[in-house]
């Protein structure tokens, strides 16, 4: 029965995607779910009609649970405002999971600092020892080969920290609209099929973000290109995405497409079709 609740489980966490990417009320779902199960375990796997229901029972309980686990997703590409919209979502009731916190708080774990170290050396750390982001920036963002080389010593810390995170949101505080806010959700391969809807920023002028870029971080040209050619094309993600917020013009642009569209195609998509 382990299979099956598992099956049930990610039906569960994805349930407002399938159900509005199919157009099908709740009752329908679940209506189909279960006589596809139930016609697999009399008629093929041949168990007792008493076996079958209290299979069914199991996959109930695994849609239910896995319910609980829907959570939204916001990405972008580099300094398309991303942070931002965050913050403005937060600010309307959201609960959001920042992963560019975590991966700071991460970033200065003992044990990480030391992993760190001994694959990159003293010299991206500075003279208090506290880890330059700026130089180890310079290094990854240079060579795929050490970016994922940070990213196995980073990424699986970072995923476990947001989900202790979620867990207490969800779990403790009762918080039903959670955001996971992660920069390199689809280069994960993980979250893009967890995260329903996916909202993706997105700035159509490329010389925009580039010199947002680099005033923000104080770079140079080259090492603001370096840091966006790094990242998935922002035109791929925009494809992908669920929502696409647009964050071309100034702050008050921003907050009236957040008011006027964003808002509603999130309720839309939290939406079940009605039967």
């Amino acid at each position: 029965m382990l299979g099956p609740t598992l099956v049930a489980f990610y039906i569960g966490v994805r349930w407002h995607a399938i159900t509005n990417k199919y157009e099908q009320s709740t009752q329908k779902v679940l209506t189909i779910l279960f006589g596809l199960h139930y016609i697999i375990m009399v008629f093929f796997i041949r168990t007792s009609f008493l076996a079958s229901m209290l299979s069914n029972l199991f996959l109930l309980f695994g849609v239910y649970f896995g319910n609980k686990f829907q959570v939204m997703g916001i990405t972008g590409g580099i300094s398309t405002g991303k942070s931002t919209v965050s913050n403005i979502l937060a600010n309307a009731g959201f609960a959001v999971i920042d992963s560019d916190k975590i991966s700071k708080e991460v970033s200065n774990d003992p044990k990480t600092i030391n992993q760190i170290k001994k694959e990159f050396g003293e010299e991206v750390f500075d003279d208090k020892g506290e880890l330059d982001r700026i130089k180890l920036g310079e290094i990854v963002f240079k060579s795929k080969t050490k970016r994922k080389k940070l990213n196995s010593i980073m990424q699986g810390k970072i995923f476990w920290k947001m989900i202790k995170e979620f867990w207490r949101l969800r779990f403790t505080e009762n918080q039903s609209s959670i955001i996971l806010d992660v920069p390199l959700l689809y280069e994960t391969k993980i979250l893009e099929y967890i995260c329903y809807p996916i909202l993706v920023v997105a700035v159509d002028d490329e010389e925009k973000i580039k010199k947002r870029l680099m005033a923000r971080n104080q770079l140079t040209e080259e090492q603001a290109l370096d840091r966006i050619r790094a990242q998935m094309p922002l035109k791929l993600k925009c494809e992908k995405a669920d929502i696409i917020v647009n964050n071309s013009g100034n702050f008050s642009d921003l907050q009236n497409e957040l008011k006027d569209n964003t808002m509603k195609q999130i309720i839309k998509c939290l939406s079940s079709p009605a039967s």
